[in-house]
């Protein structure tokens, strides 16, 4: 049964209320100053974000427009969120890294709508997800991943051009763009995506590419052989290494240390 909850996949009130205090808190607003944005009291909205009060279409674009999200951001299921880079929980303070984190999540969300428009549309082709088969239950194993993952691309140990065209090839729709955070991933539904801040500089851009891939290819934080008895700075270093890796192999630097003639006295 779906009762007190829409018709757009069951999706409860009180969810679309506590996704209007995100995305209000992301904009930093107050409840006061998005009610004044959409026309209503105040009471109206603290009864809108307790799900306690339903809202008709036209209300929900006007809350859409308002805080810069599409109708789908309050209304469409939304999959678990497996990579982001931003760890602090969302909160009414206001605070710079709650803002980020909704902003972040939003953007993610939006992307994953967009792309899966298209390849229902047949304007962007299903990618196949690319997984490591082994183990990767530390370091040197996750090291492994992106040795494999370059080995499976046919990469060898040449410079990655472009992490876009890595992504894509490894079954990770990749969006550039401008945002409040380093940047996310989850996979829905077969569908891999990931977004990265336009604003970082190229090296950041890259590592977090390399860092957002890295929980696609080993597999989400949970089922990966680090366990859920891993701490998550543990499997954060795990899918680091993983980037470094795929990024500039170890072997490459071993290489060059090997081929160079240094002085006797160093």
């Amino acid at each position: 049964m779906c009762e007190n909850r829409t018709n757009r996949g069951c999706v409860e009130w009180t969810e679309i209320g506590e996704r209007v205090r995100e995305a209000r808190l992301g904009a930093g607003l107050s409840q006061a100053e998005l009610a004044a944005e959409i026309g209503l009291d105040r009471t109206m909205v603290m009864k809108i974000e307790r799900g306690a009060r339903r809202l008709d279409a036209l209300e929900l674009a006007r809350l859409a427009e308002a805080l810069s999200v599409s109708i789908g951001y309050f209304l469409d299921a939304r999959p678990a969120v497996v990579s982001r880079r931003s760890s602090l929980p969302l909160d009414d303070t206001g605070t710079n890294s709650g803002r980020a984190e909704s902003r972040l999540e939003a953007a993610l969300f939006e992307w994953l709508r967009d792309v899966r428009q298209l390849v229902d549309l047949g304007q962007l082709p299903p990618l196949d997800v690319v997984i490591f088969p082994g183990k990767v239950d530390g370091l040197p194993a996750a090291r492994e991943a992106a040795s494999w993952l370059r080995e499976h691309l046919d990469l060898g140990t040449r410079p990655i051009d472009t992490m876009m065209s890595v992504c894509e090839r490894a079954g990770q729709f990749l969006l550039v763009t401008e945002l409040t955070g380093d940047g996310a991933s989850l996979t829905d539904d077969g569908l891999a995506v990931a977004v990265v801040n336009s604003a970082a500089d190229p090296g950041r851009r890259r590592a977090t590419a390399a860092h957002e891939l890295g929980h696609l290819v080993l597999g989400d934080e949970y089922s990966t052989d680090l366990g859920v008895a891993a701490s998550r700075e543990e499997r954060e270093r795990a899918i680091g290494a993983f980037a470094a890796e795929l990024l500039l192999p170890v072997a490459v630097i071993t290489d060059g240390c090997e081929t160079r003639a240094w002085p006797a006295n160093i």
